[in-house]
């Protein structure tokens, strides 16, 4: 497959050369991606949700442990993430100690991964937590003050 993005600097929008159109439905995710929102607000957007992802996992592990696939549709119902980028995120997770894993058998095939908070992983996700919520706080108000017209010059 070869598609080459062209990218057009004055108009903001994304054009397409399509030289094999054997894979259309990739194409056709890639444009509706990119189309509304250019290349630029893609990947501040990518950059938001991997900024995170680390914690909406520790969030959902807390409540019970749960295996990959299982978070992927968690976070998916609130946040569109692809199951595939969580997997590097619980890596991570598991080299820093934040979390354990173990295998458990399933009656719909093979085992499944299990990941588990450890104690460690609990102490940095109610840190994560706290920071965030400051974090929104002042997003939020610094958003309304500017709606507003309050904002300092």
């Amino acid at each position: 497959m070869h598609i080459r993005p062209i990218y057009t600097e004055n108009q903001g929008t994304i054009q397409y050369t399509i030289l094999n159109v054997t894979y259309n439905w990739c194409v056709a995710i890639y444009r509706s991606i990119c189309s509304s929102r250019g290349v630029r607000g893609l990947k501040e957007i990518i950059q938001f949700k991997k900024g995170v992802l680390g914690l909406c996992v520790m969030v959902l592990i807390n409540e019970r442990d749960q295996y990959g696939f299982e978070l992927a549709q968690q976070i998916s119902k609130h946040i569109e993430v692809a199951e595939g980028a969580l997997y590097p995120v619980l890596r991570r997770m598991v080299a820093d100690g934040h979390c354990t894993t173990y295998l458990q058998e399933s009656t719909e095939g093979p085992p499944r991964k299990y990941y588990k908070l450890t104690p460690e992983g609990k102490a940095y996700m109610n840190e994560l937590v706290t920071e965030w919520n400051r974090f929104v706080t002042g997003v939020q108000n610094l958003m309304e003050e500017t709606e507003r017209g309050e904002r300092d010059a």
